[in-house]
């Protein structure tokens, strides 16, 4: 997904920021600036800690303030320990979606079901869109496949499930356009799936 950040975006390195922000939000429990060093920088690299703190700065700065509380997305590390606050993964999101979309289902507001599947599916990126980022084993983002993270042996079924649930509930309203789109996403996150779409 999109990266939202509401502070100063840095003026360089700006794929190196991203990632930092990205591997802050699969930490939420935090991480030392050594761990920082350690999984974002190439094996046998040794980043002097000045380097590590000014890149940790400028993501901090880069990701702002809550507009809702004031409180920094980034805060200064606490214990020696960085993490972010009120971050919302787009894998979380689709869950909420999915599951807000299921109670209005059950509710008998199917159109407005409909409308959070859709919304849940227009997270999904496929095709050309670039890889999921579970995917990526070399660097950048290599320290992916070092992290033990749910959503990414649950996100392909969790997507395959809200697909044929979209392309069901769309066939029943008689939108076969949606119905069509959702059972291609489907089969596109799921190809080996025997599920009928």
């Amino acid at each position: 997904g999109t990266l939202t950040a509401t502070g100063t975006p840095p003026r360089d390195r700006r794929a190196r920021n991203i990632e930092l922000a990205t591997y802050l939000a699969l930490h939420p429990r935090g991480v030392t600036a050594d761990r920082v060093a350690t999984d974002l920088w190439p094996e046998g690299a040794h980043p002097r800690p000045v380097t590590v703190r000014e890149l940790l700065s400028a993501v901090r700065k880069w990701l702002g303030h809550n507009p809702v509380d004031g409180s920094r997305y980034m805060p200064n590390a606490e214990a020696g320990v960085y993490r972010l606050k009120s971050r919302l993964l787009d894998s979380e999101l689709l869950r909420r979606l999915h599951k807000r979309a299921q109670a209005k289902a059950d509710a008998t507001d199917l159109q407005g079901a409909l409308a959070d599947f859709v919304q849940a599916l227009e997270l999904v990126r496929i095709h050309g869109e670039g890889l999921p980022i579970w995917e990526y084993t070399s660097q950048p983002y290599s320290w992916v496949a070092t992290i033990d993270h749910p959503e990414g042996r649950q996100l392909p079924a969790m997507i395959s499930d809200v697909s044929y649930e979209t392309a069901e509930l769309a066939l029943r309203l008689g939108n076969l356009e949606v119905a069509r789109w959702a059972a291609e996403i489907g089969h596109a996150v799921t190809p080996e799936s025997d599920r009928p779409l």
